[in-house]
């Protein structure tokens, strides 16, 4: 059995540059959360299976942007998904802050 040779070939020109790849990490694991939740929601699964569930589509993503850099020498997609997962833990972040600071203007 002769062993595999991991990332011996030239990378591919197709599918942009390095931020391109970025980008469309970053916009194509947003669009898929919210397929997935828009799906979950529609199927009625229940919150914590459909999070879990989530949260293993991330790890396999992941998975498979690591597999594309190491095999294919295709770096950037994971990037783009840390990114989006980074935007979206900020926004929760910034919008509890934002409802605690109304909550306290009332007080």
């Amino acid at each position: 059995m002769l062993p595999i040779d991991y990332g011996s070939e030239p990378p591919s020109s197709s599918g942009g540059g390095f931020v391109g790849r970025i980008f469309l990490g970053f916009v194509g694991y947003i669009v898929l959360s919210v397929g997935w939740w828009t799906f979950a929601l529609g199927y009625h699964i229940r919150p914590d299976t459909a999070g879990i569930l989530w949260l293993l589509m991330t790890a396999a993503l992941l998975g498979l942007a690591l597999h594309l850099r190491v095999r294919h020498r295709r770096a950037g997609y994971g990037y783009g998904i840390l990114l989006a997962l980074l935007a979206a833990v900020l926004l929760a972040i910034g919008l509890a802050l934002l409802i605690i600071g109304l909550c306290a203007k009332h007080l």
